[in-house]
């Protein structure tokens, strides 16, 4: 029970989100307390002149008192309203208002110190001004309401009931009816507020997602027209060296089709075909892939082997362009089996290896690892340009390329991002790490059993 009412009391039972907004009601402008520092002051004057007496501005001075207090709470908001949480400022605004209810229902006691129905008038419609005021200045949080109404408005109830007599009944019953009043309002006022925030908050998120969904439409949009620009110039290649060299077949400007230099133009043709049927297989691959549509052949594969497979693909191509190229192999390792899609295995790694040599400066190392750790790990690393961490987001997005796309090394951009989903798609981690000028990482780690991925 005491739980549940200290966190009616501190607002802890909305929405975390919509707290701070209602802390911002209670604390909100100056001239809230401005009017309770100015309703005391008529008040008290006003009594004090018909009463002759001393009594109501002592009343006022401690009215103003907790008035003061009040401002204090209100100035530390102001400066610093991160220093508490949205609960803490609720109870401690609360704290503060009850005196001030307590104090103005305090006034009661005119209908046991005076018969005089001018003041009876003055001091239950002001107390009951005060009311209103604070049922509807506090709409969001219903305990700050209650803490002046309640107090205030019962010591009057129970005053006219002590008073007796036709006028001290009547205030009574008002007072009672005006309470169950006030209750309806602010229970009215507080739905409708939190639904107004709540709603309101939701249309905001809404909005930032809507925001985050157009430029990521925008991003993949770019991309994409970033990524077809450079496939022009991809694809275009290939084919004209195809188109270009059959037509020199064809026409047989050469002379007789038994002249060498034909032999060497259908060799020129069967590279460049080759070269664009691999673009549009790894253009088709991301494709089946985002579709979920890879279709795999999962069964036993010796690490060993993909491995010395790979490294006797690549080496060639490595040496020629005057780089190292290093293997290292753990021991144990030719005892080891893994499950999983040998095809799309050394696809992955021949397409990291190939990047590595496309990106590492003659002079420079390439060196392919394989071990067990945490499963079987396969390493790249190279001594080549490296990527900044940028560029190295950028690298893994499908149909992007990093650097302008005329400008880039040769290739389609999809390698490294086939990569990676082909080694998550197989149940592996993909890591890669990379510094300018430094080099460049990649590490797979496959689980010696295959786990379909959902």
């Amino acid at each position: 029970m005491i739980e549940r009412l200290k966190r009616f009391i501190s607002g802890a039972n909305v929405p975390a989100a919509v707290q701070a907004e209602i802390i911002a009601e209670l604390y909100p402008k100056s001239f809230r307390i401005g009017t309770s520092i100015l309703t005391s002051i008529v008040t008290g004057t006003v009594l004090a002149s018909i009463m002759h007496s001393w009594l109501p501005l002592a009343w006022m001075a401690v009215a103003l008192a907790i008035c003061g207090v009040r401002t204090a709470d209100w100035y530390s908001y102001l400066r610093a309203p991160q220093s508490r949480t949205p609960s803490e400022w609720a109870i401690r605004f609360i704290v503060r208002f009850i005196p001030f209810g307590v104090w103005w229902g305090a006034t009661a006691a005119v209908l046991l110190l005076s018969d005089d129905p001018l003041l009876m008038a003055i001091a239950v419609l002001a107390t009951d001004a005060q009311g209103a005021g604070a049922c509807c200045s506090y709409p969001g949080h219903p305990p700050a309401a209650l803490g002046f109404i309640l107090p205030a408005m019962l010591m009057f109830a129970v005053a006219g009931l002590i008073q007796g007599g036709a006028i001290g009944y009547s205030i009574s019953f008002v007072e009672i009816v005006l309470i169950a009043n006030y209750l309806i309002i602010i229970r009215e006022f507080y739905r409708s507020t939190i639904r107004g925030l709540i709603a309101g908050h939701e249309k905001a998120e809404l909005g930032d997602h809507l925001v985050e969904a157009h430029l990521a439409l925008k991003r993949e949009g770019a991309a994409k027209s970033e990524f077809l620009a450079h496939m022009s110039h991809e694809l275009r290649t290939p084919l004209n060296a195809i188109i270009g060299f059959s037509d020199v077949i064809m026409s047989e400007t050469f002379g007789p089709m038994d002249n060498p230099k034909y032999a060497e133009y259908q060799n020129d043709i069967h590279m460049a075909a080759s070269h664009l049927l691999n673009i549009v297989n790894e253009v088709l691959d991301i494709a089946k892939i985002e579709a979920g549509e890879l279709a795999l052949q999962i069964g036993p594969v010796e690490p060993l082997e993909v491995t010395r497979f790979t490294a006797r693909l690549i080496r060639q191509r490595a040496l020629a362009k005057g780089l190292t190229f290093d293997v290292e192999l753990s021991p144990g390792l030719g005892d080891r089996l893994l499950e999983t899609d040998e095809v799309r295995l050394k696809q992955a790694l021949i397409n990291i290896l190939s990047n590595a040599v496309k990106f590492t400066n003659a002079g420079g190392t390439v060196r392919l690892s394989a071990g067990i750790r945490d499963g079987i790990y396969f390493e790249v690393a190279d001594n080549g340009i490296g990527m900044a961490p940028d560029d190295l987001q950028r690298a893994l997005l499908p149909f992007v390329q990093v650097g302008r796309p005329m400008l880039a090394k040769e290739g389609s951009g999809l390698g490294l991002p086939l990569s990676r989903q082909l080694i998550e798609r197989l149940g592996g981690r993909f890591q890669i790490e990379s510094t300018v000028g430094i080099g460049t990482t990649v590490t797979i780690t496959m689980p010696e059993r295959f786990a379909a991925q959902e």
